[in-house]
């Protein structure tokens, strides 16, 4: 006999037919990804990878991670600007003027 906790465990039967349909849909309707260039980056570090694997000693001057905090103005601004309400909003379609006119100079 299956107590209603088991039949709890069993997974929906929609769910099947809504992961078959996904799968459809990304293979049918985004075959143009398959299209795209590999990421670079991906590739730079398959590359760096087969090159150390070859025992090549590699200087990486590529993308990184932070490895200091950022400084105390910077992180004092960005709470500044977090904290007023106008900033909790989506920005104008084409962006914000003032900024936009900053940006272009």
């Amino acid at each position: 006999m299956v107590s209603s906790f088991d039949k709890r465990l069993r997974p929906a039967p929609w769910r099947n037919a809504a992961r078959d349909f996904c799968e459809t849909l990304v293979k049918e309707e985004f075959h143009r990804i398959k299209r795209l260039p590999p990421y670079v980056f991906a590739e730079v570090n398959r590359l760096k990878a087969q090159a150390r694997a070859r025992g090549a000693d590699i200087i990486d001057l590529g993308m990184g991670n932070p490895d200091m905090p950022a400084p105390a103005h910077i992180v004092d601004k960005l709470v500044e600007t977090l904290n007023k309400p106008r900033t909790h909003r989506y920005s104008a379609s084409k962006g914000i003027p003032g900024l936009r006119k900053a940006q272009a100079a």
